[in-house]
């Protein structure tokens, strides 16, 4: 049993040893850290020392320990995110290791050489973790500057409030000596049926004396906002035969709001959003109907420039926005959730800004071709945008 372990352990040496090895190697060449070398080599080399029953082997891991955390440290200082996956991996098979019969290998050291070092890896991320709870919250600093400055709001027109995202107000009606005296004052059902992954993430938007919303991905609704009334809602076709169970369930975190700085003939102000069926679209903020002329009847196709990358049945969803894309200076900015758990081959995750009044593509960029900005078979598998920007 005692030689079965070690040559398990052997393999799953070998199978970090090999990629740490080979990506290391092509980040040298292009420049980078020659950490992941170095790892990769002591990886293998205690891999191999093990399987030839060498006491080394214990020295040699020990030392990727301790190079991994003074590197780590090095590298992010005690920021607690940063440590954890640079260190808790190496600390965990040094953990397994050392359940081995290592003192039974010829010239093994005591078992103190890799206990400590396992150790100081786990106690750098706790002392980070601990760190960061001890620390107060820059945010509020933020606030206060915040509040100084600004008129107390009547509206949130933003995901975040603010186009940056600060999702702070100076209000000063509810505060810490009356929040428990709050009531339920309205209650909205939205009457849809349960989903297969329950997620409802949205963040509603306050204005024109209404909210804003999506009641779940390619559903969205405005209501009243002293009764809670439904004024309107607007249901993408067929939403509900779309297969999201590839993209956990096409989450919905929001709408966008935009109102245009000059007259237009019809969707002064519009709701913008996309939808499960790969389409970008545009209501009327008053009246929940399409904009005609955003795009071709009040639709973008967002499928463009993905020929092959996505099922033919927009039902299989393998790719949408789930976040409220933002429309900076007049152009909306859409990033998407792709299905990159799903394939070796998953679609592009492009990022792209279209007119917010016509929905004409003002730009594409995608990772895997930094320096093109057209809508042509964009790069497949490349990093998306699918959070909040």
């Amino acid at each position: 049993m005692q030689r079965i372990g070690i040559w398990i352990f052997f393999v799953i040496l070998a199978a970090v040893g090999l990629p740490l090895l080979a990506g290391g190697s092509a980040l040298v060449l292009d420049g980078g850290s020659f950490y992941y070398l170095a790892a990769g080599l002591l990886v293998l080399a205690t891999a191999v020392t093990l399987a030839r029953r060498k006491g080394i082997a214990v020295k040699l891991y020990a030392a990727l320990l301790l190079g991994t955390l003074v590197w780590s440290v090095w590298e992010v200082g005690l920021d607690g995110w940063a440590l954890a996956p640079r260190l808790l991996g190496p600390a965990v098979l040094g953990t397994l290791m050392l359940m081995l019969p290592i003192r039974q290998l010829p010239k093994a050291p005591s078992r103190w050489w890799l206990g400590l070092p396992v150790l100081a890896s786990f106690a750098a991320v706790a002392f980070a973790g601990v760190l960061a709870m001890r620390q107060p919250y820059q945010g509020m600093k933020w606030a206060k500057e915040y509040s100084a400055t600004t008129s107390a709001p009547t509206e949130w027109r933003s995901w975040g409030n603010a186009p940056g995202g600060g999702r702070y107000v100076p209000a000063t009606q509810i505060n810490t000596d009356n929040v428990t005296k709050l009531e339920l004052a309205w209650r909205f059902d939205a009457d849809l049926p349960f989903p297969l992954y329950p997620n409802f993430e949205v963040t509603p938007l306050a204005a024109h004396d209404r909210l804003y919303l999506c009641l779940k991905s390619g559903v969205v609704a405005a209501l009243d906002q002293q009764t809670g009334k439904q004024l309107w809602r607007y249901s993408s076709p067929g939403v509900e035969t779309f297969e999201t169970d590839r993209v956990f369930g096409a989450k919905c975190r929001g709408v966008s709001l935009y109102e245009a700085p000059r007259p237009l003939s019809e969707c002064q102000r519009r709701i913008v959003f996309a939808g499960p069926d790969g389409y970008l679209r545009a209501v009327d903020a008053d009246t929940g109907r399409l904009c005609p002329a955003f795009g071709q009847g009040g639709m973008v196709d967002l499928h463009a420039g993905m020929v092959g990358q996505l099922p033919q049945s927009r039902r299989k969803v393998e790719a949408v926005p789930s976040s409220p894309p933002p429309v900076i200076n007049g152009v909306i900015v859409v990033g998407q959730t792709v299905s990159d758990l799903a394939s070796l081959d998953a679609p592009s995750g492009v990022v792209r800004g279209y007119d917010a009044e016509t929905g004409a593509l003002r730009w594409a960029w995608n990772a895997g071709m930094p320096d093109s900005t057209s809508g042509d078979g964009y790069a497949r598998a490349t990093p998306n945008a699918w959070g909040p920007m």
